[in-house]
């Protein structure tokens, strides 16, 4: 078969080496095994197509170790520097974070401020209305009520300006407070601990909700 060559394995030899492991692929038929015999095959080609693998692994190993290693060299040095930075980042993101809460819960609070006193100019003004109305000074009384209809907080301040390149959202964080009060639809199965129990019990596991059962592995490897 015609292998499509890249540059960094042009050499003969391992694109001879690719198409002997491949030619081990096309033994396998994939029919259903009958026989003893037929299924000593199958094994005997499973250990093939094993060593197979294994050696295009060590001809893939071969050229990028070098690559992999030149790699993790250039990484190192660079994340010392890129750690710096981004420390720097988070420290002044949380910065910048606080300035903006503090900000956002003083506008809050002015307008709450604003909309209680202008609640209580409101009443205020329905109050000597409704006295005016008692003593029948119903022009007055008119004149009150159109004045407390018309009471309205002024608006909220403005937020800062925007910064050219710098954006924000809000996210919502979450602390666990009480963990047996948490609905069991919020909590997670732990099947990493429930691998363990079956894998030590294995047919006298017995877990509410759990169905256990042996399934067969074929493991091949070199003699």
């Amino acid at each position: 078969m015609d292998i499509d060559v890249i540059p960094e394995v042009s050499n003969p030899e391992v694109q001879a080496r690719i198409k002997d492991s491949l030619a081990v692929c096309d033994q396998f038929s994939g029919a259903p095994i009958k026989t003893d015999a037929e299924y000593q095959d199958a094994c005997a080609h499973l250990v093939a197509l094993k060593k197979a693998l294994k050696k295009l692994e060590e001809e893939r190993k071969s050229i990028t170790r070098p690559i992999d290693e030149s790699k993790k060299r250039v990484m190192t040095f660079f994340k010392g520097f890129t750690d710096r930075i981004q420390a720097a980042e988070r420290d002044l993101k949380q910065v910048i974070g606080r300035y903006v809460d503090e900000q956002e819960r003083k506008r809050r609070e002015e307008a709450l401020k604003a909309k209680k006193k202008a609640e209580a100019e409101r009443r205020k003004l329905l109050e000597q209305a409704a006295k005016a109305r008692e003593k029948e000074r119903e022009q007055r009384a008119a004149t009150l009520e159109e004045r407390a209809q018309m009471v309205a907080p002024p608006p909220p301040p403005p937020p800062p300006p925007k910064p050219k390149g710098v954006s924000k959202r809000v996210v919502w964080r979450f602390d666990i407070t009480d963990p047996a009060k948490v609905p069991d639809m919020y909590r997670m199965i732990d099947e990493k601990k429930i691998a363990s129990v079956v894998k030590a019990l294995k047919d006298q596991t017995d877990i509410p909700g759990v169905r256990v059962w042996p399934e067969t592995v074929i493991v091949a490897g070199e003699r």
